[in-house]
C-alpha cells in the first residue's frame, strides 16, 4: 500500500449549495451530494489543489471546512476567491450547516457519470463536525498486485478493529466498470 485515506459515501444535501455572497439573493448551485474526506484523500485520488490548503488532521475536530472545485468556485463566488468564504450545505432557508472554504481543487469527475455528454458535476469535499459516518470507505493506492494489497488490508483491519459482518472490498476498476 503506497497511500491510504478515508472518505464517506455521498452525503445528500437537499440538492442546493448556498454561498455567503449575494445578500438577500445568495448564489446557489444544484448539488447531488458532497464527499466527506480525510487528509490525503485528494492527493491519493490525483485531485490537484489550485488555491488554498488541503485538509489537515485537526480539521476532523473542527466545526467543518470545505474544499470546492474550480467550477463550483466560479459559480458561487464569481470574480472572487472563495478562500475564507462560507458555504451552506443546503438551501438558504434550511437549517443546514455553514462551513468555511479552505481550498479550491481542479474540477475532476469522481462520480463516474455514465453519460458521455455530461461533464463533471460540481464537487465539494468536506471535513469536520464528526462527518465520517457509517458509510466510511478506506481508499487505498498500491503500486503492487491489487489482490495482495486487498488481502493485506483485510488482515490488518480484522486484527485492529472488531468487525461485524466483515468489510466489503471493491477495486477502483470494479467501481468504474
Amino acid at each position: 500500500v503506497s497511500a491510504a485515506a478515508w472518505m464517506d459515501g455521498a452525503s445528500p444535501i437537499g440538492e442546493i449549495l448556498t454561498s455567503d455572497v449575494g445578500g438577500s439573493d445568495p448564489k446557489q448551485l444544484f448539488m447531488r451530494s458532497y464527499t466527506v474526506a480525510s487528509p490525503g484523500l485528494l492527493s491519493l485520488l490525483g485531485v490537484r489543489l489550485v488555491r488554498g490548503r488541503d485538509f489537515e488532521p485537526g480539521d476532523a475536530n473542527s466545526a467543518g471546512v470545505a474544499i470546492v472545485d474550480d467550477s463550483t468556485a466560479a459559480a458561487l463566488w464569481p470574480h472572487l476567491s472563495p478562500i475564507g468564504h462560507m458555504v451552506k450545505l443546503g438551501s438558504e432557508p434550511s437549517t443546514a450547516q455553514w462551513v468555511r472554504v479552505i481550498g479550491v481543487a481542479r474540477t475532476v469527475s469522481l462520480r463516474f457519470e455514465h453519460d458521455p455528454d455530461m461533464g463533471p458535476l460540481p464537487t465539494i469535499y468536506v471535513a469536520g463536525a464528526g462527518r465520517l459516518g457509517a458509510d466510511r470507505r478506506l481508499v487505498v493506492r498500491t503500486d503492487s498486485d491489487e489482490g495482495a494489497a486487498m488481502l493485506g488490508v483485510l488482515r490488518y483491519l480484522r486484527s485492529a478493529i472488531p468487525l461485524t459482518g466483515g468489510p466489503h472490498f471493491q477495486s477502483w476498476t470494479q467501481d468504474v466498470g
